[in-house]
């Protein structure tokens, strides 16, 4: 059926969206850390290749801005990055007029999509945590239905662990880059779906 590969071609979509953007944010550290130009741009290439696997990607850009912001970079760092991407936003132009044009007509979201609640939060949790599905969460297709005094004790310990984790990173710019990579994307796509739901 068409549903069947959409589903199947999304599934495949997915993986390699990840490969790009951890690439992508390897090559950014390694590019930091030692300043030859070859890692900025091997991170301008994932970044492209992420970009044109999947439009989602337009919420990891900005935790790269916030990251280097956090970590105080230098000038002639951040504006080269800023080239890099100004590259990055040339080579993807072609990809626009598509973009918009899905955005549009309402195909740049699916409609089997939940709706956008305060379950939205714990669902994501619950899929970093165990998978989702679990104890009422949520599904990538249905919202969870379980209450929030259930939902607590399963999330605390992870939540606990996680802030345990990135506490105990001996670096500062270890801390900044979990904390920037996992929470940005995730606030702006929330935002972004209080209108149009991409969540």
């Amino acid at each position: 059926s068409p549903f069947h590969v959409q589903a199947t071609q999304e599934a495949r979509m997915y993986p390699w969206l990840g490969v790009w953007i951890w690439a992508g944010a390897w090559a950014l550290i390694r590019w930091l850390d030692g300043g030859r130009r070859g890692w900025l741009v091997l991170y301008g290439l994932a970044t492209a290749l992420a970009l044109y696997t999947h439009y989602l990607t337009l919420f990891v850009l900005p935790a790269h801005a916030v990251y280097l912001l956090a970590i105080r970079a230098p000038r002639r760092r951040m504006v080269s990055w800023a080239v890099c991407l100004l590259t990055v936003g040339v080579i993807y132009l072609p990809w626009v007029p598509l973009l918009l044009q899905q955005v549009a007509s309402g195909r740049g979201w699916p409609l089997f999509r939940p709706p956008l609640t305060a379950h939205t939060a714990t669902d994501l949790l619950g899929f970093l945590a165990s998978g989702g599905r679990l104890f009422g969460m949520g599904t990538y297709f249905t919202v969870g239905r379980a209450d929030f005094l259930t939902l607590a004790p399963l999330l605390l310990p992870f939540l606990l662990l996680a802030a345990y984790g990135m506490l105990s990173l001996p670096a500062p710019a270890s801390r900044w880059f979990l904390a920037t990579w996992g929470l940005t994307p995730a606030v702006l796509a929330f935002a972004f779906s209080l209108r149009w739901n991409v969540f």
